[in-house]
């Protein structure tokens, strides 16, 4: 890969992520929604920022990661990468001076390269949000435990496509 390359695709994956919220919530992209400068290592510390005045559309405190080397099976294995990531976004979410850490759930929106798109969140999330009812399609969900916490899997698009007509 090419001298800034993944630094690149990562900042294109949060591009694409960003501009399907934008369009799920039917707000703008760069007013309502955006990346974050600096993918979430200024200020605000989400990798995308959704406005105050649309966050009642989108509420979730987004960590996005696009790796070649990620695979679903590391979610089964102790001291995995994918969880890190998530549990890195929670401590993010705690200082980060634009969310309430006790209202906003927070998730990790991960990509192989050439992968289609996934979420992780915790069991708690999936249900607190009410995702578990309107989440029919199971064939696209895996529920794991690790280290004692139960985390919910699914895919972005479909998750993307029935939270926003229900939020």
């Amino acid at each position: 890969m090419k001298k800034g390359g993944s630094k690149r695709k990562g900042s294109s994956f949060e591009l694409k992520i960003c501009k399907q919220i934008a369009e799920a919530i039917k707000e703008p992209y760069g007013t309502m929604v955006r990346r974050t400068p600096g993918s979430g290592s200024l200020l605000c510390r989400a990798d995308l920022w959704v406005n105050y005045a649309v966050r009642h559309k989108f509420n979730w405190f987004l960590e996005l990661k696009k790796r070649e080397n990620i695979r679903i099976e590391h979610l089964f294995k102790a001291n995995n990468p994918i969880i890190k990531w998530y549990l890195d976004s929670k401590e993010k979410l705690t200082i980060d001076p634009e969310y309430d850490p006790m209202s906003t759930p927070t998730a990790l929106v991960f990509a192989r390269n050439n992968m289609m798109p996934f979420i992780l969140m915790s069991n708690k999330d999936y249900i607190d949000m009410d995702i578990q009812a309107k989440y029919l399609d199971t064939s696209l969900k895996i529920t794991f435990t690790n280290d004692g916490n139960y985390y919910v899997v699914l895919d972005w698009e479909k998750f993307l496509q029935i939270y926003t007509i229900s939020a």
